[in-house]
């Protein structure tokens, strides 16, 4: 978000957290750095090559608005090796193309309008937050649309027997 300071941001959590409930005696925290694309980025993207493939967060395959990227690293992964397997490689770009990007591309148009848009008086942000803690249906719909949850089901399902139950030799 650039203008508030990190150390600012967690003194209004750690904040927020005591007000809720959340005791923090003995918490650890810890976060590391998540790639966040603009729309532009991902018209260019360049996810591999000969001899090499990136997937997940080092292919900067995270939702700039969540952050979420379980899901597409796991659906990366899969896209990938299916690629390989088969041996065509520039499919996995092309499926990339097709099937993931698109949704981080809009994600990425988004972002600065949801972080810093307003709707009825407040910031998105804060309307989101206040309307999925009021309303069981806007609570599935949220979880509906979140990539991790996705993945979760998608992959409980079964997605991942799909996979050959050997690898081929070097």
């Amino acid at each position: 978000m650039g203008e508030t300071s990190t150390a600012e941001l967690r003194r209004v959590l750690e904040k927020w957290l005591e007000e809720n409930g959340f005791r923090l005696d003995e918490a650890r925290f810890y976060s590391h750095i998540l790639p966040s694309f603009r729309a532009q980025t991902f018209e260019t993207l360049e996810v591999s090559a000969e001899g090499w493939s990136m997937i997940g967060d080092s292919a900067g395959l995270v939702d700039p608005i969540t952050g979420e990227g379980l899901y597409y690293a796991l659906r990366s992964a899969e896209l990938c090796a299916h690629a390989l397997l088969v041996e065509r490689p520039e499919q996995y770009r092309a499926q990339l193309k097709d099937e993931i990007l698109p949704e981080l591309k809009l994600a990425a148009s988004l972002s600065q309008r949801f972080y810093r848009g307003q709707i009825f008086g407040d910031s998105i942000l804060e309307r989101m937050v206040a309307l999925t803690a009021q309303s069981a249906s806007i609570r599935d719909l949220m979880s509906d649309l979140s990539p991790a949850i996705r993945a979760i089901r998608i992959y409980a399902r079964g997605s991942i027997a799909s996979c050959p139950q050997r690898w081929p030799k070097d």
